[in-house]
């Protein structure tokens, strides 16, 4: 359908207005499921926002076997959504009605992706074969292999090219315009240029916005999400949705010159871990200090299994001092870490077995992939592994591989409720930037709360555009709100001096990585707050040097805001009492290893909510909402269907 066009003046600018029933902004597996849903529904009057359609986590991730996660379809194996939803739930901090919405769609939105010709692997009977992921119980994950979501995006965005849905790219979201009544009412963005030379401002007026951007992958320097994955949360909390968890994050070991999860086989097959000072001198086998040579090596090993930090994986031998060692090099001593392939730790010329555990020594042999070298074993192992990084310009025959303890994924977000609407009614959030998830979540578990959530949304706008559901917003309320990101462009353009977006961007992801990442401080964490407050306040200390940079000069400010809203939910949190829990460790200072770090258990049933305003954030604390008996009585519910339908 073509999107309705018009223009209005303002600040001596010609701004372009476009206009659909329902705008959805972000291009991976959550937005191009969203997209297609709704049209299914019978809603065709929708237009999808894109940064680029190539872009962003979904398009390009993946891990030694990338996992779906679902209700367990295959053999003798016992389950239910109920079991699922209660897996979900006891995560921690987890509302249960949520938890029980993406256990029940979980089976109907796997089938609805292998229908589309995702190539999750089946036996020759038809069954979906599953195996064990990160805290699951049931064998539910599934795999189409390491590119499962890239899979994904594929089938899905043929079904939106065959439907005809109008894709906009090169779109940078700045504000979202709210009606009178406090509804999401417009998305206004910066979009590049027809020559690409510059960017212009563009208004997309709604009565739906549906965000499915991901995760503030900028907030850290160190990360394993994407370059090209930009995010949009600070813009949500800018209009005043609610954030939701935001202390929970997953951090774990990864590559930093290409971005990739060194999980896995990348640790089972015993590399060795070296560390250097900046300039690659002073090389050092540096857990030695830590740790005795049968532990190194059972550490390294399980790091395979237990990739992301766990607190609760420290104690005696626990494999998460990996990431402690890993943090104390490149943080505290400014060294840089590697891990080498061409070589075995601790000095053997081949491996000594008398050292290795049974666990290790079982996998290892059961795998043929006993040889002498790291290097070899791993081609043994996983010849893909080794390649993907020679496609990447790395070489693990002839070169280290540098490493460190990355952001992955971030569990809290923004909060939604039943149907994935913020506390901005109107305005829903779907896939990563949902904050549907607490402290732990089962591996894959993310990629089918995706598609669930883009399922209840589409659900709700069909539903309600049976009705008429917000005013469009006249001229004066448009330039209300858009006025001032227009004279602030303007002050930006006719800023003087050297451009520092990027110097300033990179130091508050360096502290952010330092001090809020998976080893947290209170007291950095303050320092940080202030500081990008006072970006924030005094925007004019950014600088840019040309027209072309507008684009970027917005960035930063997502960047900031996020830090700000991020970083107070984690200092309320450790002020709360809230102790070391998930993937990150609360200390102003390294517990001496092998010491059991005491993990928190009070605030698992509580759910922390973040409000910004006028450059400040704040905090409440409620209980989850529980785990609900659904109801079961089939008169009943099909009488609940109509009513909830309008056909009663």
């Amino acid at each position: 359908m073509a999107i309705k066009m018009r223009t209005i003046q303002l600040e001596n600018q010609t701004v372009p207005i476009r206009q659909a029933e329902t705008v959805i902004m972000g291009s991976g597996a959550a937005g191009l499921c969203m997209a297609k849903r709704l049209y299914d529904l019978g809603k065709r009057d929708v237009v999808l926002l894109t940064n680029g359609l190539l872009m962003g986590t979904s398009r390009n991730t993946g891990s030694d076997k990338q996992t779906y996660y679902k209700l367990n379809v295959s053999g003798r194996t016992q389950d239910s959504i109920y079991e699922v939803a209660k897996t979900l739930f006891d995560g921690g901090a987890t509302d249960g009605d949520t938890a029980l919405a993406e256990a029940a769609l979980s089976a109907r939105c796997f089938y609805h992706l292998a229908d589309l010709g995702v190539p999750f692997v089946q036996n020759e009977y038809g069954e979906f074969v599953g195996y064990k992921t990160d805290h699951d119980p049931k064998a539910r994950a599934a795999s189409a292999g390491p590119l499962t979501v890239q899979e994904m995006c594929a089938a899905l965005y043929r079904e939106v090219e065959a439907r005809n849905i109008p894709v906009v790219e090169g779109i940078t979201p700045v504000k979202i315009l709210k009606d009178g009544k406090g509804c999401a009412a417009g998305l206004f963005c910066l979009r590049e240029t027809a020559d690409r030379s510059g960017r212009e401002f563009v208004l997309f007026l709604c009565r739906n916005l549906v965000m499915a951007t991901g995760a503030p992958a900028q907030l850290y320097e160190k990360s394993v999400f994407p370059e090209s994955q930009i995010g949009a949360t600070g813009v949500c909390l800018e209009a005043g949705a609610a954030g939701k968890n935001l202390t929970e994050w997953q951090y774990g070991l990864a590559s930093t010159k290409f971005r990739w999860n060194v999980s896995g086989s990348y640790q089972q097959v015993l590399p060795r871990y070296v560390s250097t000072a900046p300039d690659g001198s002073d090389e050092r086998e540096f857990l030695s200090d830590l740790m005795d040579d049968k532990t190194l090596l059972n550490a390294v090993f399980l790091k395979g299994y237990q990739w992301p930090f766990d607190a609760a994986k420290l104690g005696a031998a626990g494999s998460s001092w990996v990431d402690i060692a890993v943090y104390t090099e490149t943080v505290l001593k400014g060294r840089r870490v590697y891990l080498d392939y061409m070589k075995n730790p601790l000095g053997m010329k081949k491996l000594d077995k008398a050292l290795l555990t049974s666990e290790c020594r079982s996998y290892l042999e059961a795998s043929d992939a006993t040889q002498d070298i790291p290097l070899e074993r791993l081609c043994a192992l996983n010849a893909d592994a080794v390649q993907l990084y020679l496609d990447h310009g790395i070489d693990l025959s002839k070169e280290y591989l540098e490493v460190d303890v990355c952001a992955q994924h971030n569990n809290g977000g923004l909060a939604g409720d039943l149907w994935w609407e913020t506390s901005v009614p109107g305005l829903f959030a779907v896939g990563e930037i949902n904050g549907s998830h607490g402290v732990r979540r089962p591996g894959g578990s993310a990629l089918n709360a995706g598609q669930v959530g883009a399922f209840r949304a589409a659900e709700q706008i069909a539903r309600r555009g049976k009705r008429k559901f917000g005013p469009d917003l006249s001229e004066r309320e448009i330039g209300e709100q858009v006025v001032p990101v227009l004279r602030l462009a303007n002050r930006w353009l006719q800023g003087e001096g050297e451009d520092n977006l990027r110097e300033t961007a990179d130091e508050i992801r360096r502290l952010n990585s330092s001090y809020a990442g998976f080893v947290r401080n209170a007291g950095e964490i303050e320092k940080t707050i202030e500081k990008a407050k006072d970006l924030l306040r005094r925007p004019e200390q950014l600088r840019i040097e040309s027209p072309s940079q507008l684009g970027e000069a917005f960035r930063p400010r997502d960047l900031l805001v996020c830090t700000v809203c991020y970083l107070t939910a984690m200092l309320d949190y450790i002020r709360t009492g809230g102790l070391s829990r998930g993937s990150y460790l609360v200390a102003e200072k390294l517990p001496d290893f092998g010491a059991e770090v005491p993990v928190d258990l009070k605030l698992l049933e509580q759910v922390q909510e973040v409000s910004y305003q006028s450059g400040d954030a704040n905090t409440i604390w409620r209980p989850v909402r529980p785990l609900p008996e659904s109801p079961q009585w089939f008169e009943q519910v099909w009488r609940d269907m109509k009513e909830r339908e309008g056909t009663l």
